[in-house]
């Protein structure tokens, strides 16, 4: 088994958008990952040689990591929603019925 079984992102992949109109969606996006990231980030330094079963603190710590991955998607579906939609609608005539 792998020991860090969950991908890192690279952000610095982010930085070809910063004069597009998703570059709002992106900002958000970036700030969400390195908040999960460095919640787990966290957890595996606390979980360092543990085997068994998570304690509360550990399972408190990947909570916080879901909570802060979720609340970076909304923002990201708020923003790109603000940022697009209308653009969206615009072009594509058949969703304005």
């Amino acid at each position: 088994m792998p020991k860090n079984p969950i991908k890192k992102l690279k952000t610095e992949d982010l930085s070809k958008y910063k004069n597009s109109i998703l570059k709002n969606a992106c900002i958000a996006f970036s700030g969400a990952l390195s908040s999960s990231q460095n919640f787990y980030n966290i957890y595996q330094m606390h979980r360092k040689g543990s085997k068994g079963v998570t304690t509360y603190q550990d399972q408190d710590l990947l909570r916080a990591m879901l909570v802060f991955a979720c609340s970076g998607l909304d923002s990201i579906i708020k923003q790109l929603i603000k940022d697009v939609l209308a653009k969206v609608i615009i072009k594509d005539k058949g969703s304005q019925q």
